[in-house]
């Protein structure tokens, strides 16, 4: 994403957590599509989420569509004609009329989930584009436990929420249920009478009250977390079905910064969205507040003053003002996107994990330090397979590339290197751990492609400028490096002779 570089989520010693503006003008309209998406206009944004290549797409409730940003920062519709409606299943979803969508999610398929919410259905736009029903029939009721989701009735879906198996789960805010969609396609209730009240803590999460769900998360261990809106609240479902209260007193209001988060005051939660770490962050919606809760209970405030306005880009995330902050989601290496929904914007904080590296879809070029020569495609070719070479530098496309986010371990970040000329990113041989093997670039294959990611390894001192990498692959932990001063391929290779033929400046295009 082309943006100003954001600092982190969790900001380290000496580091400051900084917001910006990823989408929308500020000011609300019917925004263009295939421009740069802080150039387009938003209108009360609502549901965000993020893929595992980066993308990041949103709902429009009141511009009545779903939109996506691509890695490259431009913004496209996805699905919505920007007329209300309930029509078009089965064709284009941008052909299809949805009505006031809120939370979006999207799967390792890339499938995106719509809550459809004023047509009381959820609905799927596949990778081809299409969409389609998945739960809900359009008529507002409650019905269709432990039948087919599709000929269910839903009451206002806001929250969607898809796990590892693919189950999908949906907050009914206007049933104050959770219920639940299997891979079969089999819904159920799991949570909430129906009735709109609070209890039944310590107990089955199905005799539990709730009030007003609006948003989902879950962690590790398959515990599911309920923003219980109305009560004011984040209950918190363990795996064997009991409900306990996680964070709130119930009262609302603000209080409890660094304290345990069942003592904290809150003022109708929205959002909620859960880390690598486990720690869940909330939007604070009454509050103008972003909030985290640490996986030991403590409670803090990571971004919003308060004031219900806008202000803070470029600056400390804690010193930004929101307007009405909803839905949150966390990317691959937990970078924070923030529904700012008055604002008319998507804000971003960025990682702590990207400190010191280069900030997502940033452009480069990358010279070898010794050769002086850049890394480039072979003949400037489009296809899988194409060498990777060093040559004399030019403007060229076929001489850049993106960095992007692609996941991380218990090294930290990984990257992967996209050609701008190709869309293809830099490979090693799947599989393929031996020292002297040829780098190509190949389609990307995904998140669990580790032979198309690479660590950045700062090799000089943080003030060097340009900076200078070391270049190791996921998978097998070679170096990317030459060894001539001549036009020759890049290969990885162990740690051996001169350090610089393995030290890459990184050059901003």
């Amino acid at each position: 994403m082309t943006t100003d570089q954001a600092a982190t989520t969790e900001a380290g010693e000496g580091m400051i957590a900084t917001i910006v503006t990823i989408a929308g003008t500020g000011s609300p309209g019917a925004g263009a599509d295939d421009v740069q998406a802080v150039d387009s206009q938003l209108k009360h944004p609502y549901g965000v989420a993020v893929d595992s290549a980066g993308t990041v797409y949103f709902s429009e409730y009141s511009n009545h569509r779903v939109r996506k940003i691509t890695p490259d920062g431009k913004i496209t519709t996805i699905a919505g004609t920007g007329a209300p409606g309930n029509t078009g299943d089965g064709g284009p979803a941008t052909a299809a009329r949805l009505n006031c969508p809120r939370e979006v999610a999207v799967d390792d398929t890339g499938v995106v989930y719509i809550a459809d919410t004023e047509n009381h259905r959820v609905r799927r736009i596949s990778p081809d584009g299409k969409i389609s029903a998945f739960a809900g029939t359009g008529a507002k009721g409650f019905a269709g436990d432990g039948g087919p989701a599709a000929s269910a009735l839903l009451n206002k879906p806001y929250g969607l929420l898809i796990d590892a198996s693919g189950s999908v789960y949906i907050a009914e805010w206007g049933h104050d249920r959770i219920r639940k969609v299997t891979a079969d396609g089999r819904i159920s209730t799991i949570a909430g009478t129906g009735a709109a009240s609070y209890g039944g803590d310590n107990g089955p999460a199905t005799s539990a009250p709730l009030r007003a769900p609006y948003s989902l998360a879950q962690d590790a261990e398959g515990a599911l977390y309920v923003a219980d809106a109305s009560n004011h609240r984040i209950r918190k479902i363990a795996p064997d079905g009991i409900i306990t209260t996680f964070a709130g007193t119930g009262t609302e209001g603000f209080s409890g910064d660094g304290g345990p988060a069942t003592s904290a005051r809150l003022k109708r939660p929205y959002g909620l969205a859960m880390d690598s770490t486990g720690t869940l962050y909330v939007s604070d919606w009454g509050n103008q507040r972003v909030r985290k809760i640490t996986p030991d209970g403590t409670i803090s405030t990571v971004a919003g003053t308060g004031q219900g306005r806008f202000a803070g880009d470029g600056g400390p995330a804690a010193s930004a003002a929101f307007n009405e902050p909803y839905a949150l989601a966390v990317d691959c290496v937990d970078s924070l996107y923030i529904v700012d929904h008055a604002n008319h914007r998507i804000r971003k904080i960025a990682s702590a994990k990207l400190a010191g590296l280069p900030e997502g879809g940033t452009v480069v070029s990358w010279t070898n330090a010794r050769s002086r020569l850049r890394m480039g495609v072979r003949l400037e070719s489009l296809k899988d397979g194409a060498e990777i070479r060093q040559y004399p530098a030019t403007p060229r496309e076929h001489q850049k590339w993106r960095l992007l986010p692609a996941g991380q371990d218990e090294d930290g970040v990984l990257y992967r290197i996209e050609n701008l000329r190709s869309g293809k990113v830099l490979s090693a041989a799947p599989g393929h751990a031996c020292a002297g093997a040829e780098l190509t670039q190949r389609a990307y294959e995904g998140g669990r492609a580790r032979h198309q990611q690479w660590r950045l390894v700062p090799a000089g001192p943080a003030s060097q400028q340009p900076p200078v990498y070391e270049i190791t692959g996921g998978e097998c932990g070679l170096f990317l490096h030459v060894d001539t001063n001549g036009r020759t391929a890049l290969r990885q290779d162990e740690a051996d002779g001169e350090a610089t033929y393995r030290h890459w400046q990184l050059i901003t295009a």
